[in-house]
């Protein structure tokens, strides 16, 4: 009897909950979509108001709900539109002009006319895909970052198997060739899985910058600090290293909720550090009339730029985050006790 108590309990807080959703008026739902809105939340704001529209379709909302739908789909933030055409460019003619290479010939009429097809498809595909779309610079931050990521895993990876080839020439073209496919793929599938969402730059810009300072310290450490002479050992690090520095700032983006500006004077700290080991190596062996080791110098000049980064943290930890200044808020969900003349029950509010 106590476990029917408990679900009818339960059923009659379900069912008030979702009568009090319905009390809502039109015009309170779509001063939600407002808020969205203004928070940046497009996506979200949209699919209330279309909500509005098809629920309440004879009202005045609905038809404020319906223009400002109109006023969305005309209004394409191009804030990233200039990078993304030249990186656009860039790729498209890096992939044609390896044609001629491949085909293992200096014919300079072939050479030219890739070359000249290459800028000129990277125009027109780039404003194919920018054509009445959202390309923020969150958006190429995303796109670059990972075609560059990848071009670097992949010639990481190549550096390690590219032995197992005999062929000298064998090895460059597919070294040539696997450039190419992997910088078009790469670009391809990035632009594909988020053109449609409304990605934070800031998120885009920090987890690049992970990626970025993962490789200086990754080939500093292996390379002058341990000096380590294993090559195919030194690549793997380099690949692996910062694809997971990467990953893990992916995952904890929201967790430590910073901006791009905060992300940014915190490479700037870490290359004064950086700068500050430098100048400190020079004071010392002018001092001390003694040269030192490059193994010691290495280290002077990374354990600056780390300490310069951990001081650009502490004193930015007061800065607004992506959150207060953009709308990249994370989901929240409250519960709270809602009354109403003959009825009672909890009411859900969700706010991301």
């Amino acid at each position: 009897m106590k476990k029917l108590t408990v679900v009818i309990l339960f059923l009659i807080i379900c069912s008030q909950t979702l009568l009090f959703a319905q009390d809502e008026t039109p015009w309170e739902i779509y001063s939600k979509g407002l808020e969205l809105l203004l928070d940046g939340n497009k996506e979200a704001a949209k699919e209330i108001f279309q909500n509005i529209s098809e629920n309440y379709p004879d009202t005045e909302a609905a038809a404020k709900a319906l223009e400002k739908i109109r006023e969305m789909k005309n209004e394409v933030d191009h804030s990233g539109i200039i990078p993304f055409y030249l990186g656009t460019m860039l790729t498209t003619t890096f992939a044609l002009t390896t044609i001629p290479i491949i085909l293992d010939t200096e014919n300079g009429i072939l050479l030219g006319s890739t070359g000249i097809l290459g800028v000129g498809s990277g125009f027109y595909t780039a404003w194919l895909l920018s054509k009445e779309k959202d390309l923020t610079l969150g958006h190429d931050i995303w796109i670059e970052f990972i075609e560059a990521a990848s071009l670097t895993n992949f010639q990481l990876f190549y550096n390690v198997f590219s032995g197992q080839i005999a062929n000298d020439d064998t090895a460059e073209k597919i070294n040539m060739g696997g450039m190419a496919l992997t910088a078009l793929g790469s670009r391809a599938f990035t632009y594909f899985s988020i053109i449609d969402s409304h990605p934070s730059g800031g998120r885009a810009f920090s987890v690049a910058n992970a990626y970025a300072w993962a490789q200086y310290y990754t080939w500093t450490t292996m390379g002058l600090v341990i000096e380590s002479k294993n090559d195919d050992l030194n690549n793997l690090m380099a690949a692996l290293i910062p694809d997971a520095a990467a990953v893990g700032m992916y995952f904890l983006w929201e967790n430590l909720d910073w901006s791009l500006q905060r992300t940014g004077l915190i490479t700037v700290s870490g290359a004064g550090g950086g700068l500050l080991g430098i100048f400190l190596n020079m004071i010392i062996v002018e001092s001390f009339n003694s040269e030192l080791s490059d193994r010691l110098k290495s280290s002077v000049v990374m354990a600056f730029s780390l300490a310069g980064k951990g001081a650009g943290i502490y004193f930015t930890r007061n800065m607004k985050s992506d959150s207060h200044i953009r709308g990249y808020n994370k989901a929240e969900l409250f519960f709270q006790p809602s009354f109403s003349q003959g009825a009672a029950g909890f009411s859900a509010l969700i706010r991301y």
